[in-house]
């Protein structure tokens, strides 16, 4: 009887043993998995700054352009005012209205490209915001899973 029990105790030992070389292997690997998924969130989260910079810089840009179309109005204004002093000069105060006319089109083209070009940067952010929440998610998952597997092996 006491050889059966030695053989059994012996048995189980190696079972634990082999359960416990298994589960620090899995450990590693999550670890592994941690480290990557910790690495994609760095390299997600450097690209939205660089989207935040690079929309920070389309907003001073529609916002000169707002301001240069606020200036090319009062010009435009100071141009019909002198049309009704300046009979003589009719012909160059349409020639330059025209040219007025022909850079508001010209702004308002840049405009509505930079509203549009906008308005896809914040959709890109959007999405990275919603995959940087998702990783976010995972590491959590994946951390609670290593201190589960932690508090197993110990």
């Amino acid at each position: 009887d006491l050889v059966k029990l030695i053989f059994h105790i012996q048995t189980q030992i190696e079972i634990h043993n082999k359960t416990k070389f298994l589960q620090q292997t899995k450990l590693e690997k999550y670890k592994q998995d941690l480290s990557l998924k910790a690495l994609n969130r760095t390299k997600y989260e450097n690209q939205i700054y660089n989207l935040q910079k690079i929309i920070h810089q389309q907003n001073q840009n529609f916002q000169q352009l707002k301001s240069q179309q606020k200036q090319i109005i009062e010009n435009r204004q100071e141009l019909y005012k002198q049309i009704d002093s300046l009979e003589i000069d009719k012909n160059q105060i349409f020639t330059n209205q025209q040219q007025l006319v022909d850079t508001i089109k010209q702004s308002n083209l840049q405009r509505n490209l930079l509203d549009k070009e906008i308005f896809h940067k914040n959709h890109t952010i959007q999405n990275l915001q919603y995959s940087y929440r998702k990783l976010f998610k995972d590491y959590n998952k994946q951390q609670n899973i290593t201190n589960h597997l932690q508090k197993a092996c110990l």
